[in-house]
């Protein structure tokens, strides 16, 4: 399952497809655009390319179940009408309801553009959405291709679900395809295109191309007089008899001379011919047919459909398409979901806490119940001997909804949480869901809990105002925020300030801005790993109070807490960081999308000239910016905060701006940007952290830049991804296979010695049988990487690489 979503979801290089003649599809343009109604109706669709039947991946043959497609445009836009079957039994599954790149897990389409397909620096338009409208947008850049990350393609789109299938329809202005299509009509040179199904729930993906998402079909839009083409099936073809019509029809106002030929070559000789000369009047169509009878003995067909000029010079239309024969009927049926139970509960598990939190949910109950007792249990799974009963109070339900905390006494083993009601037309029985509580030896140890600071950072150094981490000093102001930051070069040592201005909150209310007033800031402790700062701000309407925590990497944690203001309301609430204009001359900044960050200069200009509408996201906050670095290669701040908690801000709007003026460089964090009346105490966190973190170590006399090559000079090697310390796994492991430590061993005798033969062998046959379930291939990737992991690190200096958080296929992941 995960290599298909990463075929749905990730580029994967390849070439644009092009028809087999060697030409485009030839379309004309349409003189009306379709109507968006989720209902594709033919007269609409006349003036487009139309296909029936989706190629597999890996198979390149027709997917069994039903898919057609139809791509058109006018001068400004392209037009895209997607058809595929509904399931026999069951409906499509459309889980995810909000614009999010994870429709991929919902039966969904995909449409891919490329404006320029014959360039090898390219980009790629990816558009995903589920039956229910809710997808994203995605890039995928290929060569040296440029788009911005937040790329949105702002794409009209429409659904409908009738007569057994699921239609898409979706208009895509040229406009919103970058720079490759700036200017240019549709009639303006090449387009690739391609539809994508995901089928669920097996995963199943097929194409129009049948190439990855991004290998298209290849359109050359017209204004001059060319047919509208589109082939059809009566029924799924690889399950006899079925009938197959190539419709073609003239849109333009002038006749068409044209040829239209159908050809079936099959492994049942001779090869099935249908050819026709059409003589179309403007507005006029004909139809092709081909029948491929039941008691055709064929078992490989492989249908060519092709609709040139009269004298065959020009290609209009041109495709094969692969598939075999089945025995039986298609039947696509998707299992029909659950019945809401009448109660319903999510709970969370503290082991080291030997807390439980329930949250009960009894809107499943029927509209005439009338419980008089909700009520939980937890007990041992196997005896069902009870841990803890509690009831949850009736009044304190709302909207159906409540949620209880409980001590349990210190657990072993399985347990269970069984949830019930009592009362007037209340269903018997119980919901119940489980849970593992496995002690491991590791817990509660003191590893890592150590409050030494270790080398090459320094203990924290404070003195009145200024505090001091390695590389840099820090001076506080009254805020709790900073009014200057002097770093030094990590590498050189030579100190250079950051900020122009003190950092500052700027206040507004009913109108004006409010001058918020300085206070000392207080010490409410000094260690040398930890100091924590404390203060109060008041510019009426705004109350609040902050603690501050810093670490000695030199990470500060701001937790201001917002008091409430009298009734009064606070119109905005905004922390600007002003820096110097030749020390913040880049940006970096990211949310949840992998692989997708800014990073980039600073745009020149005056007022806003960057924003957090920018930072491409698929699950976050859509223009919540969680993470951005100000500054240069040497020097810069970091802001950064997990979410927006306690703020008042308008999620409409970017929570974070970047501002040229006065020869500054400011970054303004937009705490609260709507009338927000605090009427009881919230707290808002956020972190931030200068740069540079810590020093080059380098030695007395060494060079400066010996960093950059002692990787290759002091013979260090990555022990890179899972599978290279002996894992079992793809990129998610935290032991080596069968959390077997002498395969470690391996590793360090091979480090130190030449591996032999036998150890080789006897190390493959150790952990063979846990490759084995996972078929031939598995076993012999087991075999190559102990061989070369074995083998390939003698002498050198071994670096252990883990780059993933979790993998809940470990026994930790059950009960933590």
């Amino acid at each position: 399952m995960i290599r298909i979503v990463f075929a749905a979801l990730t580029a994967l290089y390849g070439c644009a497809f092009v028809a087999e003649s060697g030409e485009a599809f030839r379309v004309p343009l349409m003189k009306d655009a379709p109507m968006l109604d989720g209902k594709i109706e033919p007269k609409e669709w006349a003036a487009s390319a139309g296909f029936d039947g989706f190629i597999t991946l890996n198979e390149g043959k027709l997917q069994r179940r039903r898919a057609r497609g139809f791509v058109g445009a006018t001068a400004t836009h392209l037009y895209v009408a997607i058809q595929t079957q509904r399931p026999d039994e069951g409906a499509l599954m459309a889980e995810v309801k909000t614009d999010s790149l994870k429709a991929v897990y919902d039966d969904s389409v995909e449409v891919y553009v490329c404006p320029t397909p014959e360039a090898i620096d390219r980009v790629d338009y990816q558009f995903l959405c589920n039956s229910l409208g809710k997808g994203g947008y995605n890039i995928h850049l290929l060569g040296a291709g440029k788009e911005e990350p937040s790329w949105q393609g702002d794409y009209q789109q429409a659904h409908g679900q009738q007569d057994g299938w699921w239609s898409t329809e979706i208009a895509i202005p040229l406009a919103k395809l970058g720079a490759g299509a700036q200017g240019r009509k549709a009639t303006d040179g090449l387009w690739a295109v391609n539809i994508c199904r995901d089928w669920k729930p097996d995963w199943g993906w097929s194409s129009l191309s049948g190439a990855y998402p991004h290998s298209g079909l290849t359109f050359a839009f017209t204004s001059e007089p060319a047919p509208g083409v589109r082939f059809e099936w009566s029924k799924d073809p690889t399950f006899l008899p079925a009938i197959g019509q190539l419709i073609v029809c003239n849109p333009s106002n002038k006749p068409l001379e044209l040829k239209a030929a159908l050809n079936l070559a099959r492994n049942n000789m001779p090869e099935l011919k249908e050819e026709k000369i059409l003589s179309l009047a403007p507005g006029a169509s004909e139809t092709l047919k081909m029948s491929i009878a039941e008691n055709d003995p064929t078992t490989i067909f492989d249908l060519t459909t092709q609709v040139t000029s009269a004298d065959g010079k020009t290609v209009f239309y041109r495709r094969a398409t692969k598939w075999g024969r089945a025995k039986e009927a298609n039947r696509w049926v998707i299992g029909k979901p659950k019945d809401a139970p009448p109660v319903d509960f999510r709970f969370a598990y503290y082991p080291s806490r030997n807390k439980l939190r329930i949250a009960a949910d009894i809107n499943g109950l029927p509209k005439n119940a009338k419980p008089t007792r909700v009520s939980a249990v937890v007990r041992e799974a196997a005896g069902k001997k009870e841990v803890k009963a509690f009831d949850f109070p009736l009044d304190k339900f709302a909207d159906g909804r409540q949620e209880a905390t409980c001590e349990l006494p210190k657990l072993d083993g399985d347990y269970e949480i069984a949830m019930k009601t009592e009362g007037e037309n209340c269903p018997k029985g119980e919901t119940v869901k489980t849970f593992e509580r496995k002690a491991f030896p590791w817990e509660n140890l003191a590893a890592g809990r150590s409050t030494k600071v270790y080398p090459p950072f320094t203990p924290i150094k404070v003195d009145g105002v200024k505090l001091a981490t390695v590389l840099r000093e820090h001076t506080l102001n009254g805020f709790g925020l900073l009014n200057q930051i002097v770093a030094k070069s990590a590498n050189t040592g030579v100190e250079k300030p950051l900020l122009a201005a003190p950092m500052r909150y700027v206040v507004r209310a009913a109108g004006a801005d409010v001058s918020v007033p300085e206070k000392a800031v207080k010490l409410a402790s000094v260690q040398p790993h930890e100091v924590c700062t404390e203060g109060t701000l008041a510019a009426d309407p705004l109350k609040a109070a902050f603690r501050n925590t810093w670490d000695y990497d030199g990470t500060l944690r701001v937790d201001l807490t917002l008091l409430p203001s009298d009734g009064k309301a606070i119109e905005k609430l905004t922390l600007e960081i002003p820096f110097l204009a030749d020390a913040a001359t880049m940006i970096h900044a990211n949310s949840d999308r992998i692989r997708a960050p800014v990073a980039q200069k600073i745009p020149d200009g005056n007022g806003v000239v960057w924003d957090a509408r920018k930072v491409a996201c698929d699950d976050f906050i859509k223009s919540f910016c969680p993470y951005i670095f100000i500054g240069g290669p040497v020097r810069g701040l970091c802001w950064f905060a997990e979410n927006d908690k306690g703020w008042g801000w308008n999620p409409a709007t970017p929570n974070l701006d970047v501002v040229r003026k006065d020869g500054q460089v400011i970054l303004r964090v937009h705490l609260i940007n709507q009338p927000t009346t605090i009427t009881q105490p919230q707290t808002l966190s956020f972190g931030l952290l200068a740069a540079p973190v810590k020093p080059m170590l380098n030695a007395p006399g060494q060079n400066p830049n010996w960093w950059r090559y002692r990787f290759c000079r002091d013979k260090y090697q990555l022990l890179g991804t899972d599978i290279n310390w002996l894992a079992l796994g793809d990129c998610g492991s935290v032991y080596p296979a069968g959390q077997d430590m002498y395969l470690w061993e391996m590793l360090r005798k091979g480090n130190r010695e030449k591996t032999s033969d036998a150890d080789i062998k006897a190390t493959v046959e150790r952990c063979k049988k846990l490759f084995e379930p996972y078929g031939n291939d598995a076993v012999k990737t087991w075999e190559a990487h102990v061989g070369h992991n074995l083998r390939s690190h003698l002498g050198a200096k071994m670096v252990f690489y883990y780059n993933r958080a979790t993998c809940q296929l470990f026994p930790e992941c059950e009960t933590f």
